[in-house]
């Protein structure tokens, strides 16, 4: 028996592999699935009063709740060279944090092995009559403690709760959320008038025992004491420099002036937004580009986490539980890079090319900021509005390993208001860190995830991270340093994650641990390879390697070179090409599509857009990331959804199509399906039930054919109709039902362009 999890084979299956083709048989080449899988959608209830009519049923069994670790194959080569010369990459997708629906819950602390660090896990199998129970990593015997029952767990999966020192646990109504404002000065009249009414709203949603602080900042900062029983006033702190600990001490002095509770602060607020309007409205009228305007975000920052520690460490030194912080959230608000003090990145936007050394300073000093936010239990969240430029690869360095995050919003819309209120109100899981255990001869070689190293004494690999959500994923690549035992041997690997539970007042261990057989047989470990996971592995190392890359001039060909090496050894040629095996044929299709997309893709985008992408593709859980690589194309009809390939031919006039690319929703209406109103309701209905479980909520777009919008989703299906009419045919069989001149019609209305379709781009690499 062993243990192996699969990120929602089911899904992907139906879907992928559905998806999933090779060229025409007259090409020499096999079909590898069909197309018309059955619908999949989110079974979320929608309220009455936001989905006038319900979606159609589902017809097909949705998957299992997500996994905390999924692994790229089920077995474990016996040497490294196995698997390198298969081309397939050996490791795993980690989720901490994840709603896992067979996990045991345990209260007290997890008991480790006395000899190398490793804990009893499901594997351990202790023996009541002797009172022992046996490591799997190190083989030591220890005693099994006395008056725990529930010492043998019975799922893959245990977390241990302990109550931190100070007695039992508390809801989150006894204790106290932290969070302070840092808004750009140079927003327009229009755009700061929405901005502070969403933020006064989302006030309202929080209120309890929330305290708030607010600045603002240009060249210098304003901070704003809204504790003030009469007027409302502000100090200006110069923005230039960071703050030293002499400088900043008048205001940390009284830091509960500038961040009091909410009931205390609307009072003022009210009128300090109405003067910021105001003031903006003014100075926008002197035609400055805002490219060219001050922004101190740097030194903002800093002030703002030194009066977040004080105005904790006041709070805390109080005795009713009331008194209890747990945690803070800086909300930066801004329309363009920094350009003003610390921080300031205006050499290096102004450069076409900028040097490594010059890059590096800004990255150090940003990480650096981050980092003492982690260590201050705050999170950094910046909301980047507009279409200027604003150094996302330098100011993520801001927000990443403090669980905070950084978005790129159009405008302040409803989407930015439920993005922010989610963050305001979503419970908090801070003090991440968290530790790899694998057996003799495997050790991690690569971790891809918003997490530090930590040294760690017990032969395991260990990290530090700012906060647990199970919206975040770190990819691992493991190597074998050793020849592995095979027959009864197997590979253990145990995940430990321990973070601090702040609303509910516990000491949180999540502890994972894993079974593999090893083997030496090539075929059998090619059976075993999860194609999913094998392709998120590959595709996210190769956009690791793309972000690093300074020079901005990646090329999607490397991904070409390692699928035609993985077809080269593990496929068998037909005809002039080299087909896979049955279970790896959605292979192809995975990095097809990744590399003709915004995270690897030749496309017009600004270097922002691009790493903004690449950043979510990254931390995505693997269900979201395979969303973004292969989006869900679904044709709305009376009483389903019938799942599409997400190809071009599927924009016929008559359709109503449904299409999920995870952080963009969009409904597109043919021609001749504009009356169907009842099908354009239950496309809107998907639509909120799947936006409900998501972070950033995705933004819904509705476009009607031949419209210039609909040139959105066009541009990101395959375009199936450069094909000749027998490939058609066979990858898209609901042509069939068209008659000739129809299919004509539906050709002719694409344009013109150089991109491939996928039977044109699969034959290319074997030209």
């Amino acid at each position: 028996m062993y243990v192996f999890t699969t990120v929602q084979s089911q899904m992907s299956n139906a879907n992928i592999n559905n998806f999933s083709k090779c060229t025409c048989p007259t090409e020499g080449s096999v079909d590898v699935g069909g197309v018309n899988g059955g619908c999949v959608y989110a079974d979320d209830a929608v309220p009455s009063d936001m989905a006038p009519a319900p979606p159609p049923p589902c017809d097909v069994e949705l998957p299992s709740a997500p996994n905390t670790v999924v692994f790229g194959a089920s077995q474990i080569p016996k040497y490294m060279d196995m698997a390198k010369s298969c081309g397939v990459p050996i490791g795993m997708l980690y989720t901490p944090g994840v709603s896992v629906k067979c996990c045991n819950v345990i209260n007290h602390a997890p008991i480790p092995c006395a000899s190398c660090g490793a804990f009893a896990n499901t594997f351990s199998e202790p023996d009541q009559t002797s009172g022992q129970w046996n490591c799997v990593f190190c083989r030591y015997t220890n005693p099994v403690p006395r008056a725990m029952p529930d010492f043998h767990q019975t799922s893959s999966t245990v977390k241990y709760l302990q109550p931190l020192s100070g007695g039992a646990s508390c809801s989150s109504s006894e204790g106290t959320m932290l969070f302070f404002f840092l808004i750009d000065a140079n927003f327009p009249g229009p755009e700061m008038e929405e901005l502070c009414g969403h933020i006064l709203r989302a006030l309202s949603v929080v209120q309890g025992s929330a305290c708030i602080g607010f600045a603002t900042f240009d060249n210098a900062i304003s901070l704003y004491q809204l504790a003030n029983n009469k007027l409302a006033s502000a100090d200006v702190v110069p923005g230039n420099v960071s703050p030293t600990l002499a400088s900043i001490k008048p205001y940390t002095s009284k830091a509960l002036q500038y961040v009091c509770p909410i009931s205390s602060a609307l009072r003022h607020l009210t009128t300090i937004t109405k003067c910021l309007i105001h003031s903006t409205s003014q100075i926008n009228k002197n035609r400055v580009p805002l490219a060219s305007r001050p922004r101190c975000l740097g030194s903002a920052v800093e002030i703002a986490l030194a009066l977040l520690t004080s105005s904790q460490e006041m709070l805390s030194s109080g005795t009713t539980p009331t008194n209890f912080v747990l945690g803070s959230h800086v909300l930066v608000f801004t329309n363009s890079y920094p350009s003003w003090g610390p921080g300031s990145l205006a050499d290096l936007v102004s450069r076409p090319k900028v040097p490594q050394k010059l890059r590096q300073g800004y990255l150090d000093y940003y990480n650096n900021v981050a980092t003492i936010a982690m260590h201050r239990n705050a999170a950094i969240t910046c909301f980047c509005q507009g279409f200027q430029v604003f150094g996302i690869p330098e100011l993520q360095s801001l927000v990443t390993v403090n669980g905070g995050h950084l978005l790129l919003i159009r405008q302040f819309d409803s989407t930015f208001f439920t993005n922010m209120t989610l963050l305001m109100t979503y419970g908090l899981h801070q003090k991440g860190q968290f530790s790899i255990k694998c057996s003799d001869g495997i050790q991690v070689s690569r971790m891809i995830g918003p997490a530090s190293v930590q040294d760690s004494p017990n032969r395991a690999t260990q990290w530090n991270s700012g906060s647990v959500n199970g919206r975040t994923c770190y990819t691992i690549f493991i190597e074998i340093v050793g020849m592995l035992e095979e027959g009864e041997g197997n590979a253990y690997f145990q995940f430990v994650m321990q973070y601090t539970d702040v609303v509910k007042h516990f000491l949180v261990t999540e502890i994972c641990t894993y079974r593999l057989p090893v083997t030496s047989n090539r075929n059998s470990f090619l059976r075993s390879v999860d194609v999913d996971t094998a392709a998120l592995l590959l595709i996210k190392k190769t956009v690791f390697k793309a972000r690093r890359n300074t020079e901005n001039d990646f090329s999607p060909n490397k991904i070409d070179n390692t699928l035609r090496n993985i077809t080269y050894a593990c496929g068998e040629k037909r005809g002039a090409l080299f087909l896979l095996p049955d279970h790896l044929s959605s292979l192809p299709l995975l990095l097809f599509m990744a590399r003709r997309g915004p995270l690897l893709g030749q496309v017009l985008q600004h270097r922002d857009d691009i790493d903004s992408a690449r950043i979510a593709f990254l931390q995505a859980p693997p269900e979201s990331a395979l969303r973004m690589i292969i989006p869900d194309l679904l044709l709305a009809k009376e009483d389903r959804f019938e799942q599409l390939p997400p190809e071009d031919l599927a924009m016929q006039s008559g359709n109503v199509l449904f299409f999920d690319h995870e952080f963009d929703i969009c409904i597109w209406i043919g021609a001749e399906a504009a009356q169907h109103e009842s099908l354009h309701r239950s496309c809107m209905s998907l639509a909120l039930q799947r936006s409900a479980t998501r972070f950033p909520v995705p933004s819904v777009l509705v476009v009607k054919e031949g419209v210039s919008d609909a040139r959105w989703l066009w541009s990101r299906l395959i375009p199936s109709h450069k094909d000749t009419e027998q490939e058609q045919l066979w990858s898209f069989p609901g042509l069939r039902s068209l008659l000739p001149k129809e299919r004509a019609v539906l050709v002719a209305k694409f344009p013109r362009t150089d991109d491939l379709s996928f039977s044109q781009y699969y034959r290319s690499l074997f030209a």
